[in-house]
Formats: C-alpha cells, structure tokens, sequence
C-alpha cells in the first residue's frame, strides 16, 4: 500500500496527482511561505521512507497544517489489490484507477467523453468491469495497465 498527500483541484481523484510547492501559496498562506516551503522539503524525505503508521501519522499532521491555510488536499492510500484501512485509520472508497506501476494513471486529465461517461464523480472506474470496457478506447500501447484501488483516509 502506498499513502500520499495530494491536491484537489478538479473531479479526477486518482493517483496521478502531485502535491507541488506552488499549491502551497494561498492569499491565507503568502507570508508563511517560506515556513511551508520547509515542511514540504520535510515531506518529500517523508515520502521516500517506507509506508507506516509513523509516516502516515505525520502525513495527517502536515495535512492538517495546510487546511489551515486553505490548501485543498487529501491524504490517499492506493494499492493493486483493495483494503480495508491504512495503518488503523479509516479509508472511504474513491474508485479504481488505471496505472501503470502505481505511479502513472491512464485516467488523469482524460477529456474523451465516452470514457467520462463510464467513470464516476471522482474520475475513476467504479469497478473492473468498467476498465476492461475502458481500455479498448484508449491508446494504451505497449503499456501493462492495472487496476489500483484508491481511498481517501480519514482521521481517527
């Protein structure tokens, strides 16, 4: 199971989202800027540990800072297979996306309709089914795409 913190900036809620250092700069945060700028070099060496209840108590922790400051974000847990929670925190369902690796999504920044049609308001599959009527729509090349279960963890 991988765990991240990611913006919410549209309908797709999937993996293929990057909490970048530009999403940190809201008119309610501008003059502690340069304070954020450093807890989110602290996350980037966070997300290069191995996921665990540790790291993803401190991913909770700057969350709650960046809410603070009206930094739309969510944490999510994905995986290839479902689960039921992420390291004792509650999960609700987002949808299935379409990776590759876990790292790249076929979904994000899909505009062809009829694939729209199909995904649910998150912008992701609402199950299997729905990728294997997918895929044939897509140009997915020599890729090996898969189903990753995403969620969106709650706090205790």
């Amino acid at each position: 199971m991988k765990i991240d913190i990611v913006p919410i900036k549209e309908n797709y809620r999937g993996i293929g989202r990057s909490l970048l250092a530009t999403d940190l700069l809201t008119k309610k945060s501008k003059k502690d800027f340069a304070k954020l700028l450093e807890m989110y070099d602290a996350y980037l060496i966070l997300l290069e540990q191995p996921e665990s209840q540790n790291v993803l108590g401190k991913l909770m922790d700057f969350e709650k800072i960046l809410q603070q400051y009206e930094i739309l974000c969510e944490i999510i847990a994905y995986d290839t297979k479902p689960i039921d929670s992420a390291y004792g925190y509650s999960v609700t369902w987002l949808g299935i996306d379409i990776v590759h690796d876990c790292c790249e999504s076929l979904l994000e920044n899909m505009s062809d309709r009829r694939v729209q049609q199909t995904l649910n308001k998150n912008g992701l599959c609402r199950n299997t089914a729905d990728i294997s009527k997918l895929l044939p729509l897509l140009d997915v090349g020599d890729v090996m795409w898969k189903p990753c279960y995403v969620y969106q963890v709650l706090e205790k």
